[in-house]
């Protein structure tokens, strides 16, 4: 189901910012995001991908980008 694939990329999002390859993490942050959006996930769910992209894009120096999440 698309939660499960959500939940997946965000997974794989943390690990790569933990890896330090933030364009990576960003992409599978941002698939979460569409993916959550699907399924309607709930707002807990979509404040945590969000607060993810918006660090991402703060570690990549995008910070206009970081505003916006």
């Amino acid at each position: 189901d698309y939660s499960g694939i959500s939940n997946t990329h965000n997974s794989l999002g943390v690990i790569y910012s933990k890896l330090y390859n933030q364009k990576l993490a960003l992409k599978h942050f941002l698939l979460s995001y569409e993916y959550a959006n699907i399924q309607q996930a709930s707002a807990e769910h979509l404040v945590v991908i969000l607060l993810n992209i918006g660090i991402s894009h703060q570690s990549l120096k995008n910070y206009t980008e970081a505003e916006r999440y």
